[in-house]
């Protein structure tokens, strides 16, 4: 009665850095840590490059021929 057990410490909590995958160069597909995530909203004028703009940002390419976006379009 008089002696008090004492439970184990529990194991450390493991953290994991998020990352992010992109094409490299050579086209070979990366995983990059991060540290920060942003959400970014771009409003503006029709056709003046806004979906380009977020391809070329996201996915490391430029592609000229985009079709129009119409209502809302999504990346990450």
């Amino acid at each position: 009665r008089g002696t008090s057990k004492q439970r184990p410490n529990p194991p450390p909590a493991i953290t994991l850095s998020p990352t992010i995958q992109f094409n490299d160069e050579h086209g070979t597909q990366q995983n990059v840590p991060f540290d920060h995530m942003f959400k970014v909203v771009f409003c503006g004028d029709a056709a003046v490059g806004k979906s380009t703009l977020i391809v070329r940002l996201c996915k490391g390419k430029f592609i000229s021929n985009l079709n129009s976006t119409l209502g809302v379009d999504f990346q990450n």
